[in-house]
């Protein structure tokens, strides 16, 4: 399989391989790595997922306390009540 061989060329076993190193270098869960996949095709790997994977990463979560966390710091609680 041709598709195959450009992840070997590049260092990894397979796909899922891949996937799962692309997770790991920017700290985003593989299940969500995996279902972004799923979105794109095989040839999408090395560009536009990155940088949805990038952009993943770099967004703030805010968990159900309404605390932001970035990078596992967690900065001011939000509001949504004008001051």
């Amino acid at each position: 399989m041709q598709t195959r061989k450009v992840y070997q060329e590049k260092g990894y076993m397979n796909r899922t391989d891949y996937l799962g190193s692309l997770a790991e270098k920017y700290g985003v869960a593989k299940e969500r790595v995996f279902a972004l996949a799923d979105i794109y095709e095989p040839v999408q790997d090395f560009d536009e997922l990155v940088e949805h994977v990038r952009d993943m990463a770099g967004r703030q979560y805010c968990n159900n306390t309404m605390q932001c966390t970035v990078k596992g710091r967690i900065s001011v609680p939000l509001s949504f009540d004008n001051p």
